[in-house]
């Protein structure tokens, strides 16, 4: 581009100096272009956080395929492979954070809310991309057990003196396990325990009702 800017600022022929202004507005296009690409490649990696790695990957080749050929082919390849390290790296540090807060679930017992969590992530990943979504649900599933197993311990060691408030607190700690394995166990003692319950009482009305009829 500087050697058509040198013609232009030496001649003053219209043709010559038209050609030249087409070659600056050719290499001056070709430059934003260039730059624009730099850009994306730039901004791409971080597009993890809400995307598949490999859809991110697949965007950042497309970038580094359409300049083949061009005279940008080497610092736009060289800067698209830097991109695709970075993206790696940052779904590497993504997934860590997706890990932590399944964990941070599972430590507070909230095992429905964890594996809610662990299908949305699932369905955003390639099958060939969940060995880690597969880790964390086993780990859900282990921890859901052993907390089931005091849960029933509890419910059971509460049912004989008090069957309605053992009901209530089962009832109550269920919620956290809906869609886990151990939920099974929780409902079929549940189920077992209405069988034993007492007859409700006369309702208070029903007795100031029956009071006032005498």
């Amino acid at each position: 581009m500087a050697a058509y800017e040198r013609l232009l600022r030496s001649t003053e022929d219209r043709e010559i100096r038209a050609k030249a202004e087409l070659g600056v507005a050719v290499i001056q296009r070709a430059l934003d272009r260039r730059d624009r690409a730099l850009k994306s490649l730039e901004d791409l990696p971080a597009e993890v956080d809400h995307l598949a790695l490999a859809a991110v990957e697949y965007q950042i080749r497309a970038v580094m395929t359409e300049f083949e050929g061009t005279s940008f082919a080497a610092e736009v390849r060289a800067a698209g492979l830097a991109a695709l390290t970075h993206a790696a790296e940052n779904a590497e540090r993504h997934r860590g954070v997706q890990a932590r807060a399944v964990a941070a679930l599972v430590d507070r017992g909230e095992y429905t809310g964890a594996l809610e969590y662990l299908r949305t992530l699932e369905a955003e990943r390639a099958p060939t991309d969940r060995r880690d979504i597969a880790e964390m649900l086993v780990n859900v599933r282990l921890r859901s057990d052993e907390d089931a197993d005091r849960v029933l311990e509890s419910f059971h060691s509460r049912l004989e003196s008090d069957p309605r408030g053992a009901v209530a607190f089962l009832d109550e700690e269920m919620a956290r396990f809906r869609g886990t394995r151990a939920y099974a166990r929780l409902l079929d003692a549940r189920l077992r325990a209405d069988s034993k319950l007492p007859a409700s009482p006369p309702e208070e009305d029903e007795e100031e009702q029956s009071t006032d009829n005498d």
